[in-house]
């Protein structure tokens, strides 16, 4: 044999050893995409029975676990609306801006912000509260009713 048929030979060798690499490449990357994309290769539960039983069990176990009770979510943000001189602050009314301020130090929500609504307030009244929740660093918001 010649030099140049012996060369032609090994690059033929080395084309035919990357096409057959790129192939096994190519089947390894599909295997993985279905088996970890449909979560296994799809030949029944694992269990050894065909009768489709275990599958009916899992389904029922899934939906008893979806139908726990919702936990309602706790209110972050707390009303103050100021009428003349009544102070509504959530569900709590109060007469005079005095007795707003002793509830507030006594029963102050931590963590909430609070939105101050101006439903024609007297000015001194809506001013007093505005201090007060500025005095203790609330977050607010006002709007006008």
């Amino acid at each position: 044999m010649s030099k140049s048929t012996v060369k032609e030979q090994k690059k033929k060798s080395k084309k035919g050893g990357k096409v057959i690499l790129f192939l096994l490449l190519v089947i390894a990357i599909l295997l993985a995409i279905l088996y970890f994309g449909r979560g296994g290769f799809g030949f029944g539960s694992g269990n050894g029975t065909n009768d489709g039983e275990a599958v009916d069990a899992m389904a029922t176990v899934a939906d008893e676990q979806t139908e726990a009770p919702e936990e309602i979510p706790e209110e972050t943000t707390v009303s103050i609306e100021i009428t003349e001189s009544t102070i509504k602050f959530g569900s709590e009314e109060f007469a005079d801006y005095d007795s707003f301020e002793k509830y507030f130090y006594e029963n102050k929500p931590e963590g909430k912000d609070y939105i101050l609504k101006d439903n024609q307030a007297i000015k001194s009244v809506y001013d007093s509260v505005k201090a007060l929740l500025d005095s203790f660093s609330c977050a607010y918001s006002e709007e006008v009713v």
